[in-house]
């Protein structure tokens, strides 16, 4: 009997074993899909924050993986402090006194007063220059280049008028190529009853210091009040423009004298110093040679009689010599 050859039992096609090129196949289209589902997701979803982004920015960024993008970081507080000017090493109130030269009638050059500041209280680089602070009438006939010199024996040197305020009585100096210790200035002078130091060239005489007390302050000033009042016999002509010292800073600078002997105080200057005041060449009538003794404009009756006569000031043309120093 014959039998039919064997053949091999036949299976559903799902059950057959694939070809190895449909293998391949199944398995890129697989991946596309998923790379197409990551482009996609990528697209729409928001970028994640780093760590630089929920960092304060005055913390420092922790370091991250390659190539992983972080934004550049903000200046830190060293770098800023770097940026900002900083303050001059001060002096001694009398090694920064400035003698501000002047003319007599008569010819005789004599001293008047200054004081030598951080020139970068006003925006000068201390590189390029110095500034010195002291009455406007002071250098009301000097000229446009002021000679200055430091203390008694320091060298002459030629400066330039930056700022007048003849409504303050107060007037800044510019120094180019020069570079002159500074004066450190308090922020506010004290209501009175401390000791304090008249700095200047009293009647032409060499740098002297007197001490002296702040009587407080009052309103009968040659200038802007409040004015600082000092007991008598602190000041006189040649101190005008000088500092008042007390406790190793400038309170005020020398001026004059009403019903005490009187100095403009501190804050005045900073005001002075800053942008809110401009130069002024307008010579108020105050400060005519034909103003009589006694009264400037604008004094009120109490202003007493001079309690003693006063040789002429040593710039002729400033106002009341028994009232400006």
């Amino acid at each position: 009997m014959n039998h039919p050859p064997h053949r091999p039992e036949q299976r559903p096609y799902w059950q057959r074993d694939p070809k190895p090129s449909r293998l391949l196949d199944r398995a890129g289209a697989f991946l596309l899909g998923f790379g197409a589902f990551a482009i996609i997701q990528a697209i729409v979803r928001p970028p994640a924050e780093t760590p630089s982004t929920q960092t304060s920015s005055s913390q420092t960024t922790e370091e991250q993986p390659s190539g992983w993008y972080s934004p550049p970081a903000p200046e830190t507080q060293t770098q800023a402090r770097a940026q900002t000017p900083q303050p001059l090493e001060t002096v001694d109130v009398p090694e920064a006194t400035i003698c501000v030269q002047g003319t007599l009638p008569n010819g005789m050059e004599v001293c008047a007063s200054g004081v030598s500041i951080d020139p970068q209280l006003v925006g000068i680089d201390p590189d390029e220059g110095s500034v010195v602070v002291t009455n406007f009438h002071v250098i009301l006939n000097t000229g446009n280049e002021p000679p200055i010199r430091l203390g008694n024996d320091g060298d002459w040197y030629s400066s330039e008028i930056l700022k007048r305020s003849p409504d303050m009585d107060l007037a800044l100096l510019y120094v180019p190529d020069v570079r002159l210790p500074v004066a450190a200035l308090a922020d506010t002078a004290p209501e009175g009853q401390i000791p304090v130091r008249a700095i200047g060239f009293p009647n032409n005489q060499p740098l002297t210091v007197r001490d002296s007390t702040l009587l407080g302050k009052i309103q009968e000033c040659l200038a802007v009040a409040p004015c600082l009042a000092l007991q008598p016999g602190t000041i006189t002509h040649g101190n005008s423009g000088g500092p008042l010292e007390a406790d190793g800073v400038v309170i005020g600078i020398n001026q004059g004298e009403t019903i005490r002997e009187i100095a403009i105080p501190i804050e005045q200057v900073h005001y002075f110093l800053s942008d809110a005041v401009e130069d002024s060449d307008i010579i108020p009538p105050q400060y005519q040679r034909a103003m009589p003794p006694g009264m400037p404009p604008g004094m009120p009756p109490m202003y007493p009689a001079p309690r003693r006569p006063l040789p002429p000031p040593p710039y002729g043309g400033y106002p009341p010599p028994r009232r400006w120093r």
